[in-house]
């Protein structure tokens, strides 16, 4: 988990990258994660394990001293970052190495829950933009018990799978808005339950989902790209058909061929 967020990191900052310093997530040209959530939590995690920490030489502006107790604070966005040295004095550029041949060979349960947190995040970030596509312009509109449906049956459909029944299922909905059958506070209430029945019912029946197709590499994250492509090894494969439930399996498979 911590090579695959730190190499991330690092491929991420591309230009911003120079000598164990990062430029701050703010000036970087790509995003990290699907959503600023998780590209924020990404950085947390490597700050939390002691793997990076704030550059001193950064805007001054990013920091601010809590009047309580003195403590300082700052901006995980719009802060720079130091990489703690190497244990074994390994260079950047050895780390760097050393991290790429670590997800050649990843541990199946590691690759499920980093599956989980990307699929997850990606789903989110599709049903933001159909949101916005239907002006459903309300706070939190992605709510609890949407993020609930989402990855209760990410278990069992891929992104790509999961894409399409969001788009359906808000489609629908933008029709009711426009129909105005409904307040929209109620269509926007509607939207958790009509997700989950949608999925029960092909759940139930055995009924397929079509998978929409992975998007264009450029539009999508780093994070998603590495995973898709490096880790898992089979890009559009992976995005359209993988499971939550098979990304181990998957995983373990690879693991044999490679072994013979």
């Amino acid at each position: 988990m911590q090579s695959f967020f730190l190499y991330s990191a690092l491929v991420a900052a591309n230009a911003g990258w120079e000598g164990n310093r990062l430029a701050s997530m703010d000036s970087q040209p790509g995003e990290l994660g699907p959503t600023p959530d998780l590209s924020q939590r990404v950085y947390k995690t490597l700050y939390e394990d002691r793997i990076i920490s704030p550059d001193p030489a950064s805007d001054p502006r990013v920091f601010t001293i809590r009047d309580e107790d003195g403590a300082i604070n700052f901006s995980f966005e719009s802060v720079g970052w130091v990489l703690a040295p190497d244990a074994s004095g390994r260079s950047m550029k050895e780390v760097f190495s050393l991290l790429l041949t670590r997800l050649d060979d990843p541990e199946p349960d590691a690759v499920e829950q980093l599956w989980f947190m990307v699929a997850e995040s990606e789903c989110r970030r599709y049903f933001l933009k159909q949101c916005e596509r239907y002006r459903f312009f309300q706070p939190d509109i992605y709510s609890p018990k949407v993020a609930a449906v989402v990855h209760d049956f990410l278990t069992h459909y891929s992104i790509g799978q999961v894409w399409n029944v969001i788009f359906y299922v808000l489609k629908d909905m933008a029709a009711l808005a426009q129909e105005k059958t409904y307040a929209r506070q109620h269509v926007y209430n509607m939207i958790p339950g009509n997700l989950r029945r949608y999925f029960d019912y092909r759940l139930g029946n055995n009924k397929a989902i079509r998978p929409w197709q992975r998007p264009a590499p450029l539009t999508e994250s780093w994070m998603s790209s590495i995973l898709f492509d490096k880790v898992l090894g089979d890009g559009n494969t992976s995005f359209e058909m993988l499971t939550g439930q098979s990304v181990g399996p998957h995983v373990e498979f690879a693991h044999r061929l490679n072994d013979r």
